[in-house]
């Protein structure tokens, strides 16, 4: 049978799929992504989880997560009943997967998701109702309104949900679109005393609750806290302690430490030196407290126990940088430090020399004057290159060039780890600029170059 639109099918709900977490401190699943205790015995012992005496174990835990986890141990499957316990780190937390959730933009006029971030027709009404939409007499409302934002939407006086197949359709001020969450790219600052967002990075009111769920951040009893928060930051920001979601008011506010603001993500640019004995960064080319983290992300670094780490270490470079062994990313404040070879520090670009080649077959750099995936972007802005939607475009292409390299319709950065790719002729490559001829001196007493032909460090290899 083939329905004629008139009918709508009642099925069984797909089973959810299971995630499992790390054991670490403070480690729990999103808010909406907890399985109920009748569920936890099914999806622990999904990912390895076991009975312990055939029996869940059920408690009001302070050391363990709410809901279902598996002791890292022995994998013994529990059922948390506090609300307010947080993992000590020896739990692995048992989630639902999370899928594309669903927020909705102000009722504007022109305001409408992203591209990319549409529901289509099908997912509309499940996406619109876990938001509070609501069905007009029984139907979803399905047109090709001029009037009316593309895709899914909920209009605002009565919450009924609507999709509209006018690919062109305008917000005329009276619709919500429903959109994915996760269009709004963000990144957290660590709650450090100060912090706070850029001016042009700022996130606003309209957009905070759907920018901060997808990086973490949890609802307190469902609602959004907006305020005046004096030692809090401006804007949007997470509680550290429990992730609670605000937004203050108050342009003049100064976090406490407590609070880590959510702001809009941008590509930061960063170079890593050796992890040799003494390396450090050029004075004035360090990051501070506040960037190293989004720095130290953007070439390797990781976050070790979702920790930043902050000290006065002596063997250690200053500032920012990234242990060898883990890529840990740390921040010294001791500036007489020196780096024992054990640390990476993370550095602000100097003044790259890159050259672009013309787009024709078979040009690319030569060996030697490849940059790297992570000092691409640098090089290739250094020649006109940009970021197409915000986005480092990084595959394993064979037509087009091995390294850095932009399309030249728009100029599009990328980079292509495919050793063997050969440039088609559409493609202009990034390469080191030639260097300069360099001459040996004898090996005598005194002998040294005269100033001004002394190579950089940068250079000194090559």
């Amino acid at each position: 049978g083939h329905n004629n639109g008139n009918f709508q099918s009642v099925c069984f709900a797909a089973e959810d799929e299971v995630t499992v977490l790390d054991a670490y401190k403070g480690s729990e699943c999103l808010t909406g992504h907890d399985f109920s205790k009748e569920e936890c015995v099914d999806a622990a012992t999904a990912i390895g989880g076991v009975l312990k005496k055939d029996a869940l174990q059920v408690g009001a835990w302070a050391h363990i997560p709410y809901g279902c986890s598996v002791q890292d141990s022995d994998k013994v499957i529990h059922f948390g009943t506090n609300i307010a316990g947080t993992n000590a780190g020896q739990f692995q937390p048992v989630c639902v997967t999370a899928k594309d959730r669903a927020f909705t933009l102000p009722a504007r006029e022109g305001t409408s998701c992203d591209r990319g971030s549409d529901f289509n027709e099908h997912e509309c009404v499940d996406a619109a109702l876990s938001i509070g939409g609501k069905l007009r007499k029984g139907k979803v409302m399905v047109g090709a309104w001029g009037g009316a934002p593309n895709a899914c939407s909920i209009e605002k006086r009565d919450k009924a949900i609507h999709y509209n197949k006018n690919g062109e359709g305008v917000n005329k001020g009276g619709f919500n679109p429903v959109c994915k969450v996760g269009a709004i790219k963000a990144t957290l600052l660590p709650a450090i005393k100060g912090s706070a967002c850029a001016a042009e990075d700022e996130i606003s009111l309209e957009d905070c609750a759907a920018a901060a769920m997808a990086i973490g951040g949890k609802l307190r009893d469902d609602n959004l806290k907006i305020g005046v928060f004096y030692n809090g930051p401006p804007g949007c920001f997470i509680e550290e302690s429990d992730k609670a979601i605000h937004y203050g008011t108050d342009a003049g506010s100064t976090n406490n430490g407590f609070f880590q603001p959510v702001c809009v993500a941008r590509i930061v640019e960063a170079t890593v030196l050796p992890d040799s004995a003494g390396s450090k960064c050029t004075p004035g080319y360090d990051f501070t407290e506040q960037e190293c983290m989004e720095a130290a992300k953007a070439v390797g670094g990781t976050l070790r126990k979702n920790q930043y780490l902050v000290g006065d270490w002596e063997n250690t470079p200053s500032a920012c940088f990234m242990e060898h062994r883990d890529m840990a990313i740390h921040y010294g404040h001791n500036q007489g430090a020196v780096n024992n070879g054990y640390f990476h520090p993370v550095c602000k670009p100097g003044v790259i020399e890159a050259t672009l080649k013309p787009a024709e077959r078979d040009v690319q750099c030569r060996d030697t004057h490849n940059f790297s995936q992570l000092e691409c972007v640098a090089a290739a802005k250094s020649v006109g290159g940009q970021l197409r939607n915000n986005e480092f475009i990084v595959g394993d292409y064979t037509n087009a060039p091995f390294g850095c390299f932009i399309d030249p319709s728009d100029a599009a950065i990328h980079y292509g780890r495919e050793v063997s790719g050969v440039n088609i002729g559409t493609y202009q490559s990034v390469c080191k600029a030639e260097a300069d001829e360099a001459t040996k001196l004898p090996g005598r007493k005194g002998t040294q170059c005269s100033p001004g032909e002394n190579f950089a460090s940068e250079d000194c290899i090559a």
